[in-house]
């Protein structure tokens, strides 16, 4: 597997099937066309024959409805856009600190700290009856 990953490829794969189950259009052919791709290149993607270009990832991510983030995070590979982010950051030591901090934090506690930062940036969604209140935490 020169430069793919079978690891990626079949995330992909069962993502698609995923669609598929409701949505017959989710073919490999389909989603090819779709994204604007060939179906041969979808195809060496899916069997970790070759690696999905960044733009790839991108436009997979939107048909298959999941973030970038978390194809990039199965190809093992950081979106160039937040690679830029952090670069440009004002204080890229602290950001890079902060990032390795955050690697070990369970996915509850990146939740709550979401949770914190959404409702700083005034972002928070009014809690449901019963949830814990931002600003209680």
């Amino acid at each position: 597997m020169p430069g793919g990953s079978k690891i990626f490829g079949d995330y992909i794969k069962d993502l698609r099937n995923k669609k598929k189950e409701h949505d017959d259009s989710f073919s490999v052919r389909g989603l090819a066309d779709k994204i604007g791709l060939s179906a041969t290149y979808v195809s060496k993607i899916e069997r970790g024959e070759l690696p999905a270009s960044d733009e790839a990832v991108y436009r997979l991510a939107k048909a298959l409805e999941v973030t970038p983030d978390e194809l990039f995070a199965q190809a093992g590979k950081i979106d160039p856009n937040l690679e830029k982010q952090i670069a440009a950051h004002a204080a890229p030591v602290k950001m890079a600190a902060f990032l390795r901090t955050a690697s070990g934090l369970s996915q509850e506690r990146l939740d709550m700290y979401q949770r914190m930062i959404d409702a700083a940036e005034g972002n928070a969604p009014k809690p449901d009856k019963g949830e814990e209140d931002v600003e209680k935490i």
